[in-house]
Protein backbone atom coordinates (compact mmCIF):
# COMPACT_ATOMS: atom_id res chain seq x y z
CA UNK A 1 0.00 0.00 0.00
CA UNK A 2 2.82 2.40 0.85
CA UNK A 3 4.64 1.51 -2.38
CA UNK A 4 1.53 2.36 -4.39
CA UNK A 5 1.14 5.64 -2.49
CA UNK A 6 4.73 6.63 -3.26
CA UNK A 7 4.37 5.91 -6.96
CA UNK A 8 1.11 7.83 -7.20
CA UNK A 9 2.59 10.90 -5.52
CA UNK A 10 5.82 10.89 -7.54
CA UNK A 11 4.44 10.10 -11.01
CA UNK A 12 3.82 13.26 -13.11
CA UNK A 13 0.84 11.60 -14.83
CA UNK A 14 -1.31 12.13 -11.72
CA UNK A 15 -0.58 15.86 -11.43
CA UNK A 16 0.30 16.16 -7.72
CA UNK A 17 -2.52 14.03 -6.31
CA UNK A 18 -3.96 13.54 -2.85
CA UNK A 19 -3.35 10.00 -1.57
CA UNK A 20 -5.42 9.07 1.47
CA UNK A 21 -4.28 5.99 3.42
CA UNK A 22 -7.34 4.75 5.25
CA UNK A 23 -7.51 2.25 8.15
CA UNK A 24 -10.18 1.30 10.67
CA UNK A 25 -8.16 0.65 13.84
CA UNK A 26 -5.94 2.90 15.96
CA UNK A 27 -3.48 0.01 16.22
CA UNK A 28 -3.19 -0.17 12.42
CA UNK A 29 -2.84 3.60 12.20
CA UNK A 30 0.07 3.53 14.68
CA UNK A 31 1.75 0.73 12.74
CA UNK A 32 1.34 2.70 9.53
CA UNK A 33 2.96 5.77 11.08
CA UNK A 34 5.95 3.67 12.12
CA UNK A 35 6.44 2.18 8.66
CA UNK A 36 6.13 5.55 6.92
CA UNK A 37 8.68 7.11 9.26
CA UNK A 38 11.13 4.23 8.80
CA UNK A 39 10.89 4.61 5.00
CA UNK A 40 11.22 8.39 5.11
CA UNK A 41 7.85 8.99 3.45
CA UNK A 42 6.29 12.37 4.22
CA UNK A 43 2.69 12.34 5.38
CA UNK A 44 0.07 14.32 7.27
CA UNK A 45 -1.41 12.81 10.43
CA UNK A 46 -5.10 13.65 10.81
CA UNK A 47 -5.99 14.82 14.31
CA UNK A 48 -9.78 15.10 14.18
CA UNK A 49 -12.84 15.06 11.93
CA UNK A 50 -12.60 18.82 11.47
CA UNK A 51 -8.92 18.57 10.60
CA UNK A 52 -9.64 15.94 7.94
CA UNK A 53 -12.40 18.04 6.42
CA UNK A 54 -10.10 21.06 6.22
CA UNK A 55 -7.35 19.00 4.58
CA UNK A 56 -9.61 17.59 1.89
CA UNK A 57 -11.88 20.55 1.12
CA UNK A 58 -11.17 21.98 -2.34
CA UNK A 59 -13.53 24.98 -2.16
CA UNK A 60 -12.27 28.38 -0.88
CA UNK A 61 -11.41 28.14 2.78
CA UNK A 62 -10.05 24.61 2.57
CA UNK A 63 -6.42 23.60 2.23
CA UNK A 64 -7.00 20.99 -0.55
CA UNK A 65 -3.99 19.08 0.72
CA UNK A 66 -1.81 17.17 -1.77
CA UNK A 67 0.51 14.27 -0.96
CA UNK A 68 -0.03 11.47 1.57
CA UNK A 69 -2.68 11.79 4.29
CA UNK A 70 -3.26 9.11 6.94
CA UNK A 71 -6.59 8.74 8.73
CA UNK A 72 -9.10 6.29 10.14
CA UNK A 73 -12.46 5.77 8.42
CA UNK A 74 -14.31 6.97 11.54
CA UNK A 75 -13.29 10.58 10.85
CA UNK A 76 -15.58 10.55 7.80
CA UNK A 77 -18.64 10.25 10.04
CA UNK A 78 -21.19 12.87 8.90
CA UNK A 79 -18.71 14.40 6.47
CA UNK A 80 -20.45 16.82 4.03
CA UNK A 81 -20.93 15.58 0.50
CA UNK A 82 -18.80 16.80 -2.39
CA UNK A 83 -16.05 18.53 -0.41
CA UNK A 84 -13.48 17.60 -3.07
CA UNK A 85 -14.57 16.79 -6.65
CA UNK A 86 -11.04 16.31 -8.03
CA UNK A 87 -10.36 13.10 -9.96
CA UNK A 88 -6.73 12.83 -8.84
CA UNK A 89 -7.72 11.80 -5.32
CA UNK A 90 -6.77 8.22 -4.45
CA UNK A 91 -8.08 6.42 -1.38
CA UNK A 92 -6.03 3.33 -0.45
CA UNK A 93 -8.12 1.30 1.98
CA UNK A 94 -6.52 -1.21 4.34
CA UNK A 95 -8.65 -4.15 5.58
CA UNK A 96 -11.07 -3.28 2.81
CA UNK A 97 -13.41 -6.16 3.61
CA UNK A 98 -14.73 -4.33 6.68
CA UNK A 99 -13.65 -0.67 6.40
CA UNK A 100 -15.95 0.76 3.74
CA UNK A 101 -18.93 -1.61 3.69
CA UNK A 102 -21.23 0.34 6.01
CA UNK A 103 -22.43 3.87 6.69
CA UNK A 104 -18.92 5.31 7.06
CA UNK A 105 -18.08 4.09 3.58
CA UNK A 106 -21.13 5.91 2.23
CA UNK A 107 -19.96 9.18 3.80
CA UNK A 108 -16.49 8.62 2.33
CA UNK A 109 -17.71 8.11 -1.23
CA UNK A 110 -20.14 11.02 -1.01
CA UNK A 111 -17.43 13.39 0.24
CA UNK A 112 -14.99 12.35 -2.52
CA UNK A 113 -17.33 11.51 -5.41
CA UNK A 114 -14.65 11.23 -8.13
CA UNK A 115 -11.90 9.62 -6.06
CA UNK A 116 -10.40 6.28 -7.06
CA UNK A 117 -10.76 3.67 -4.30
CA UNK A 118 -8.24 0.84 -4.09
CA UNK A 119 -8.89 -1.85 -1.48
CA UNK A 120 -6.29 -4.06 0.23
CA UNK A 121 -7.49 -7.17 2.07
CA UNK A 122 -6.60 -10.77 2.64
CA UNK A 123 -10.22 -11.81 3.20
CA UNK A 124 -12.66 -10.22 0.70
CA UNK A 125 -16.33 -10.96 1.32
CA UNK A 126 -19.15 -11.39 -1.18
CA UNK A 127 -21.72 -9.85 1.13
CA UNK A 128 -21.96 -8.48 4.65
CA UNK A 129 -24.55 -8.54 7.41
CA UNK A 130 -24.79 -4.78 6.97
CA UNK A 131 -23.86 -2.86 3.84
CA UNK A 132 -22.31 -4.10 0.62
CA UNK A 133 -19.64 -6.73 0.09
CA UNK A 134 -16.05 -6.05 -0.93
CA UNK A 135 -16.54 -6.96 -4.59
CA UNK A 136 -19.54 -4.67 -4.97
CA UNK A 137 -17.53 -1.71 -3.71
CA UNK A 138 -14.16 -2.31 -5.34
CA UNK A 139 -14.59 -4.83 -8.14
CA UNK A 140 -17.73 -4.08 -10.11
CA UNK A 141 -15.94 -3.17 -13.34
CA UNK A 142 -13.44 -6.03 -13.21
CA UNK A 143 -14.77 -9.45 -14.32
CA UNK A 144 -12.45 -11.19 -11.85
CA UNK A 145 -12.88 -8.64 -9.07
CA UNK A 146 -9.15 -8.12 -8.50
CA UNK A 147 -6.46 -5.80 -9.80
CA UNK A 148 -3.81 -8.11 -8.42
CA UNK A 149 -3.60 -11.15 -6.16
CA UNK A 150 -0.75 -12.11 -3.85
CA UNK A 151 -1.47 -15.58 -2.50
CA UNK A 152 -0.45 -17.04 0.82
CA UNK A 153 1.63 -19.63 -1.02
CA UNK A 154 3.56 -16.81 -2.72
CA UNK A 155 3.98 -15.06 0.63
CA UNK A 156 5.42 -18.21 2.20
CA UNK A 157 7.75 -18.70 -0.77
CA UNK A 158 8.94 -15.09 -0.40
CA UNK A 159 9.51 -15.51 3.32
CA UNK A 160 7.08 -12.79 4.36
CA UNK A 161 4.92 -15.31 6.24
CA UNK A 162 5.34 -18.86 7.52
CA UNK A 163 2.95 -21.82 7.03
CA UNK A 164 0.13 -22.40 9.49
CA UNK A 165 -0.49 -25.79 11.03
CA UNK A 166 -3.22 -26.92 13.39
CA UNK A 167 -4.43 -29.81 15.48
CA UNK A 168 -7.58 -30.60 17.43
CA UNK A 169 -7.49 -30.88 21.21
CA UNK A 170 -8.55 -34.23 22.72
CA UNK A 171 -12.24 -34.89 22.16
CA UNK A 172 -13.04 -34.79 25.88
CA UNK A 173 -11.95 -31.13 25.97
CA UNK A 174 -14.00 -30.02 22.98
CA UNK A 175 -17.64 -28.94 23.11
CA UNK A 176 -20.46 -31.12 21.81
CA UNK A 177 -20.53 -30.95 18.04
CA UNK A 178 -24.33 -30.83 17.88
CA UNK A 179 -24.43 -27.71 20.06
CA UNK A 180 -21.60 -26.06 18.11
CA UNK A 181 -23.42 -26.65 14.83
CA UNK A 182 -26.86 -25.63 16.08
CA UNK A 183 -25.87 -22.44 17.89
CA UNK A 184 -23.04 -21.23 15.65
CA UNK A 185 -21.76 -23.04 12.57
CA UNK A 186 -25.19 -23.63 10.99
CA UNK A 187 -26.51 -20.11 11.64
CA UNK A 188 -27.25 -18.09 8.53
CA UNK A 189 -26.37 -14.83 10.26
CA UNK A 190 -22.89 -16.17 11.08
CA UNK A 191 -21.98 -16.64 7.42
CA UNK A 192 -19.37 -14.21 6.17
CA UNK A 193 -18.82 -12.63 9.60
CA UNK A 194 -15.93 -10.22 9.14
CA UNK A 195 -15.65 -8.35 12.43
CA UNK A 196 -14.96 -9.49 16.00
CA UNK A 197 -17.69 -7.26 17.41
CA UNK A 198 -20.20 -8.79 15.00
CA UNK A 199 -19.03 -12.26 16.02
CA UNK A 200 -19.49 -11.42 19.71
CA UNK A 201 -23.08 -10.33 19.09
CA UNK A 202 -23.82 -13.70 17.51
CA UNK A 203 -22.12 -15.65 20.31
CA UNK A 204 -24.04 -13.67 22.92
CA UNK A 205 -27.17 -15.54 21.79
CA UNK A 206 -25.45 -18.95 21.96
CA UNK A 207 -26.24 -19.49 25.64
CA UNK A 208 -25.77 -23.25 25.79
CA UNK A 209 -22.54 -23.12 23.81
CA UNK A 210 -21.03 -20.42 26.03
CA UNK A 211 -22.05 -22.27 29.18
CA UNK A 212 -20.33 -25.40 27.90
CA UNK A 213 -17.18 -23.48 27.07
CA UNK A 214 -17.15 -21.85 30.53
CA UNK A 215 -17.88 -24.97 32.53
CA UNK A 216 -15.46 -24.72 35.51
CA UNK A 217 -14.32 -28.34 35.31
CA UNK A 218 -13.66 -28.11 31.59
CA UNK A 219 -11.84 -24.78 31.90
CA UNK A 220 -9.54 -26.22 34.57
CA UNK A 221 -8.70 -29.19 32.33
CA UNK A 222 -8.10 -26.93 29.34
CA UNK A 223 -5.86 -24.67 31.43
CA UNK A 224 -3.85 -27.71 32.57
CA UNK A 225 -3.50 -28.85 28.96
CA UNK A 226 -2.43 -25.38 27.81
CA UNK A 227 0.10 -25.10 30.63
CA UNK A 228 1.60 -28.49 29.84
CA UNK A 229 1.78 -27.82 26.14
CA UNK A 230 3.34 -24.41 26.62
CA UNK A 231 5.95 -25.55 29.15
CA UNK A 232 7.07 -28.60 27.21
CA UNK A 233 6.64 -27.55 23.59
CA UNK A 234 6.34 -23.79 23.04
CA UNK A 235 8.60 -22.32 25.72
CA UNK A 236 11.61 -24.57 24.91
CA UNK A 237 11.40 -23.24 21.36
CA UNK A 238 11.59 -19.67 22.66
CA UNK A 239 8.13 -18.55 21.49
CA UNK A 240 4.97 -17.07 23.00
CA UNK A 241 1.25 -17.82 22.76
CA UNK A 242 -2.31 -16.49 22.74
CA UNK A 243 -5.21 -18.10 24.62
CA UNK A 244 -8.50 -16.94 23.07
CA UNK A 245 -11.54 -17.15 25.35
CA UNK A 246 -15.16 -16.95 24.26
CA UNK A 247 -15.78 -13.68 26.15
CA UNK A 248 -14.26 -11.39 28.77
CA UNK A 249 -15.58 -13.45 31.67
CA UNK A 250 -13.91 -16.53 30.19
CA UNK A 251 -10.61 -14.62 29.96
CA UNK A 252 -10.79 -13.74 33.66
CA UNK A 253 -11.60 -17.34 34.58
CA UNK A 254 -8.78 -18.67 32.43
CA UNK A 255 -6.33 -16.34 34.14
CA UNK A 256 -7.28 -17.80 37.52
CA UNK A 257 -7.06 -21.34 36.15
CA UNK A 258 -3.67 -20.83 34.46
CA UNK A 259 -2.24 -19.33 37.65
CA UNK A 260 -2.80 -22.72 39.31
CA UNK A 261 -0.39 -24.34 36.85
CA UNK A 262 1.94 -21.54 35.75
CA UNK A 263 3.61 -18.62 37.55
CA UNK A 264 1.15 -15.69 37.63
CA UNK A 265 3.56 -13.45 35.72
CA UNK A 266 3.52 -15.86 32.76
CA UNK A 267 0.06 -14.75 31.60
CA UNK A 268 -1.77 -11.46 31.20
CA UNK A 269 -5.39 -10.66 30.35
CA UNK A 270 -6.06 -7.98 27.75
CA UNK A 271 -9.61 -6.99 26.85
CA UNK A 272 -11.73 -3.87 26.47
CA UNK A 273 -13.11 -2.30 29.63
CA UNK A 274 -16.85 -1.97 30.17
CA UNK A 275 -18.68 0.68 32.17
CA UNK A 276 -20.76 -1.83 34.12
CA UNK A 277 -18.03 -4.39 34.75
CA UNK A 278 -18.10 -6.14 38.09
CA UNK A 279 -15.15 -6.69 40.39
CA UNK A 280 -14.14 -9.91 38.63
CA UNK A 281 -13.65 -8.01 35.35
CA UNK A 282 -12.38 -4.65 36.58
CA UNK A 283 -9.33 -6.27 38.20
CA UNK A 284 -7.93 -6.77 34.70
CA UNK A 285 -8.66 -3.27 33.39
CA UNK A 286 -5.52 -1.59 32.05
CA UNK A 287 -4.60 2.00 31.32
CA UNK A 288 -3.48 2.86 27.80
CA UNK A 289 0.13 3.24 28.93
CA UNK A 290 0.11 -0.08 30.79
CA UNK A 291 -1.38 -1.93 27.82
CA UNK A 292 1.09 -0.30 25.44
CA UNK A 293 3.99 -1.43 27.62
CA UNK A 294 2.62 -4.97 27.82
CA UNK A 295 2.41 -5.15 24.04
CA UNK A 296 6.02 -4.05 23.76
CA UNK A 297 7.13 -6.57 26.37
CA UNK A 298 5.24 -9.37 24.63
CA UNK A 299 7.18 -8.76 21.43
CA UNK A 300 10.44 -9.24 23.34
CA UNK A 301 11.22 -12.98 23.72
CA UNK A 302 13.21 -12.34 26.90
CA UNK A 303 10.46 -10.50 28.77
CA UNK A 304 7.24 -11.52 30.47
CA UNK A 305 4.38 -12.17 29.90
CA UNK A 306 4.58 -15.36 27.82
CA UNK A 307 0.85 -15.80 27.19
CA UNK A 308 -1.81 -13.20 26.37
CA UNK A 309 -5.38 -14.16 27.26
CA UNK A 310 -7.66 -12.31 24.82
CA UNK A 311 -11.13 -12.44 23.31
CA UNK A 312 -11.54 -9.41 21.00
CA UNK A 313 -8.44 -7.24 21.31
CA UNK A 314 -5.22 -8.07 19.43
CA UNK A 315 -6.95 -10.58 17.13
CA UNK A 316 -6.54 -8.16 14.22
CA UNK A 317 -3.74 -5.73 13.49
CA UNK A 318 -1.36 -6.95 16.21
CA UNK A 319 2.01 -8.16 14.93
CA UNK A 320 4.36 -10.06 17.23
CA UNK A 321 6.74 -12.28 15.26
CA UNK A 322 7.63 -14.23 18.43
CA UNK A 323 3.99 -15.37 18.68
CA UNK A 324 3.92 -19.03 17.63
CA UNK A 325 0.90 -20.74 19.17
CA UNK A 326 -2.81 -19.85 19.28
CA UNK A 327 -4.90 -21.79 21.81
CA UNK A 328 -8.36 -21.35 20.34
CA UNK A 329 -11.30 -21.70 22.75
CA UNK A 330 -13.68 -19.31 21.00
CA UNK A 331 -15.98 -20.34 18.14
CA UNK A 332 -14.91 -18.55 14.97
CA UNK A 333 -15.41 -18.91 11.26
CA UNK A 334 -14.74 -17.35 7.89
CA UNK A 335 -12.90 -14.02 7.86
CA UNK A 336 -12.64 -13.54 11.63
CA UNK A 337 -11.04 -16.98 11.94
CA UNK A 338 -8.54 -16.27 9.18
CA UNK A 339 -7.65 -12.91 10.70
CA UNK A 340 -7.13 -14.47 14.14
CA UNK A 341 -4.96 -17.40 13.10
CA UNK A 342 -2.87 -15.08 10.91
CA UNK A 343 -1.46 -13.59 14.14
CA UNK A 344 0.92 -16.59 14.32
CA UNK A 345 2.18 -16.62 10.72
CA UNK A 346 4.76 -13.83 11.03
CA UNK A 347 8.36 -14.90 10.32
CA UNK A 348 10.81 -14.73 13.20
CA UNK A 349 14.52 -15.37 13.70
CA UNK A 350 15.98 -15.66 17.20
CA UNK A 351 19.39 -14.59 18.47
CA UNK A 352 20.88 -17.97 17.50
CA UNK A 353 19.72 -17.58 13.90
CA UNK A 354 16.95 -20.16 14.18
CA UNK A 355 13.87 -19.44 12.09
CA UNK A 356 10.28 -20.04 13.15
CA UNK A 357 9.22 -23.05 11.05
CA UNK A 358 5.48 -22.29 11.13
CA UNK A 359 2.62 -20.94 13.17
CA UNK A 360 0.49 -23.35 15.19
CA UNK A 361 -3.18 -23.47 16.25
CA UNK A 362 -4.50 -25.82 18.95
CA UNK A 363 -8.28 -25.98 18.56
CA UNK A 364 -10.27 -26.61 21.76
CA UNK A 365 -13.63 -25.85 20.10
CA UNK A 366 -13.71 -28.05 17.01
CA UNK A 367 -14.01 -25.41 14.27
CA UNK A 368 -11.16 -27.08 12.35
CA UNK A 369 -12.79 -30.51 12.52
CA UNK A 370 -14.53 -30.25 9.15
CA UNK A 371 -12.29 -27.62 7.60
CA UNK A 372 -12.22 -27.98 3.82
CA UNK A 373 -8.56 -28.59 3.03
CA UNK A 374 -8.06 -28.79 -0.71
CA UNK A 375 -4.80 -30.59 -1.48
CA UNK A 376 -2.32 -28.82 -3.71
CA UNK A 377 0.98 -29.82 -5.24
CA UNK A 378 3.95 -29.18 -2.99
CA UNK A 379 7.29 -30.74 -2.16
CA UNK A 380 8.61 -32.80 0.71
CA UNK A 381 10.27 -30.36 3.12
CA UNK A 382 13.44 -32.41 3.18
CA UNK A 383 14.14 -34.13 -0.13
CA UNK A 384 12.06 -31.79 -2.35
CA UNK A 385 10.26 -34.67 -4.07
CA UNK A 386 6.81 -33.56 -5.29
CA UNK A 387 3.77 -34.63 -3.31
CA UNK A 388 0.14 -33.69 -3.87
CA UNK A 389 -0.87 -34.36 -0.25
CA UNK A 390 0.56 -31.17 1.21
CA UNK A 391 -1.61 -28.18 1.81
CA UNK A 392 -0.42 -24.95 0.22
CA UNK A 393 -0.69 -22.79 3.31
CA UNK A 394 -2.22 -24.59 6.26
CA UNK A 395 -1.92 -28.24 7.18
CA UNK A 396 -2.48 -30.60 10.03
CA UNK A 397 0.16 -31.08 12.67
CA UNK A 398 2.61 -33.94 12.56
CA UNK A 399 0.17 -36.28 14.28
CA UNK A 400 -1.32 -36.62 10.80
CA UNK A 401 1.52 -35.49 8.56
CA UNK A 402 0.79 -34.40 5.01
CA UNK A 403 4.31 -33.56 3.94
CA UNK A 404 5.83 -37.03 3.63
CA UNK A 405 7.18 -38.11 0.28
CA UNK A 406 6.81 -41.68 -0.93
CA UNK A 407 10.36 -42.57 0.12
CA UNK A 408 9.80 -41.75 3.79
CA UNK A 409 9.99 -45.04 5.70
CA UNK A 410 7.22 -46.26 7.96
CA UNK A 411 9.64 -46.30 10.88
CA UNK A 412 10.52 -42.65 10.29
CA UNK A 413 6.84 -41.76 10.21
CA UNK A 414 6.08 -43.57 13.44
CA UNK A 415 8.92 -41.75 15.20
CA UNK A 416 7.07 -38.48 14.70
CA UNK A 417 3.70 -39.68 16.05
CA UNK A 418 4.48 -38.43 19.57
CA UNK A 419 4.50 -34.84 18.36
CA UNK A 420 0.73 -34.55 18.30
CA UNK A 421 0.84 -30.96 19.53
CA UNK A 422 3.97 -29.78 17.78
CA UNK A 423 4.42 -28.38 14.29
CA UNK A 424 7.43 -29.35 12.21
CA UNK A 425 8.41 -29.40 8.57
CA UNK A 426 11.03 -32.17 8.66
CA UNK A 427 9.76 -35.71 8.21
CA UNK A 428 12.31 -37.48 6.01
CA UNK A 429 14.95 -39.83 7.41
CA UNK A 430 17.73 -38.17 5.47
CA UNK A 431 19.32 -34.96 6.71
CA UNK A 432 17.69 -31.66 5.72
CA UNK A 433 19.42 -29.59 3.06
CA UNK A 434 21.91 -26.98 4.23
CA UNK A 435 19.58 -24.18 3.17
CA UNK A 436 16.80 -25.39 5.45
CA UNK A 437 15.67 -22.76 7.94
CA UNK A 438 14.09 -25.26 10.33
CA UNK A 439 15.61 -25.20 13.83
CA UNK A 440 17.78 -28.20 14.55
CA UNK A 441 15.54 -29.28 17.45
CA UNK A 442 12.73 -30.08 15.00
CA UNK A 443 14.53 -33.16 13.68
CA UNK A 444 15.84 -34.51 16.97
CA UNK A 445 14.40 -37.49 18.81
CA UNK A 446 12.57 -36.42 21.97
CA UNK A 447 13.68 -37.48 25.38
CA UNK A 448 11.17 -39.33 27.57
CA UNK A 449 10.97 -36.34 29.91
CA UNK A 450 9.44 -34.30 27.07
CA UNK A 451 6.45 -36.66 26.66
CA UNK A 452 5.03 -36.99 30.16
CA UNK A 453 2.59 -34.08 29.99
CA UNK A 454 0.42 -35.84 27.42
CA UNK A 455 -0.35 -38.58 29.93
CA UNK A 456 -0.94 -36.36 32.95
CA UNK A 457 -1.31 -32.59 33.35
CA UNK A 458 1.17 -30.46 35.29
CA UNK A 459 0.68 -30.29 39.02
CA UNK A 460 -1.38 -27.51 40.49
CA UNK A 461 0.54 -24.65 42.04
CA UNK A 462 -0.15 -24.33 45.79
Amino acid sequence: MITVAQQLVEHPLFENPTVLLLVDRNELESQLFGVLKSLGVGYVEVESKRHLQDLLTAVPGGSDRRGVVVSTIHRFDRMPAGINPRANVFVLVDEAHRTTGGTLGTYLMAALPNAALVGFTGTPIDRGARGRGTFQIFGRDDPQGYLDKYSIAESIADGTTVPLRYTLAPSELRVEREVLDREFLDLKEAEGVSDVEELDRILQKAVTLRNMLKNPTRMDRVAAHVAGHYLHVVEPMGYKAFLVGVDRQACALYKDALDRYLPPEYSQVIYSAGYNDGENLTRFHLSEDAERQLRLDFRDPDKLPRIFIVTEKLLTGFDAPVLYCLYLDKPMRDHVLLQAIARVNRPYEDAQGRHKPSGFVLDFVGVFENLDMKPSRASCACCAKPTSRASAWIGTCSARPRRWCASTSRAARSKTRWRSMRSTSTFCTRSPPASSQTPSRSSTTPSPSRRWWRARPPKRRT
